[in-house]
């Protein structure tokens, strides 16, 4: 072999081991749990719920703690995220959110929290909330300080044919 070949091969070697490490690497900081919610009101004819989906799309399982409903004060108190009211969920509506639960890499957990027509003085007016854009969720999951969070929507409809 001459020189010109076995630098082309040892340059082609570094090159492989150069790609292999970097995708190794890659592939190790995305093995996580990857949470994806679903939070939204589904009216029916005579009852209203709040409907719950989590999903873990990741390659690692997690265990999924809590689940909170918030009103954020109005103003800027409510963009630096100070509460006005906040309904745990799980220790609320533990028959049909039963938390903790644990979600293996593609497991499903679905819950819900009916809202009664009439409502006490000390709750929220979720509806109202919902139709203004201002009820938010928070959930707790075991593989994270942060809290996943978004805002409860109404239910798409969606018709097939």
């Amino acid at each position: 072999m001459n020189t010109t070949q076995t630098t082309a091969l040892a340059v082609w070697g570094a090159v492989l081991g150069t790609l292999s490490f970097a995708w190794n690497v890659w592939t190790w900081l995305r093995s996580r749990p990857r949470i994806a919610v679903k939070v939204e009101l589904r009216e029916m004819l005579d009852e209203a719920a709040i409907c719950y989906e989590i999903r873990n799309r990741g390659d690692k399982p997690t265990t999924v703690e809590e689940i909170m409903l918030v009103k954020y004060q109005d103003g800027l108190p409510g963009l630096l995220h100070l509460f006005e009211h906040v309904e745990n969920v799980s220790a609320k509506y533990r028959a049909t959110a039963k938390l903790p639960v644990q979600l293996s890499p593609g497991d499903v957990w679905k819950g819900h929290s009916l809202m009664p027509g009439e409502r006490s003085l000390m709750e929220m007016d979720k509806l109202a909330l919902i139709a203004k854009g201002q009820l938010h969720f928070k959930i707790r999951c075991a593989h994270t300080d942060r809290l996943l969070s978004g805002k409860v929507t109404t239910e798409k409809l969606t018709m097939r044919l």
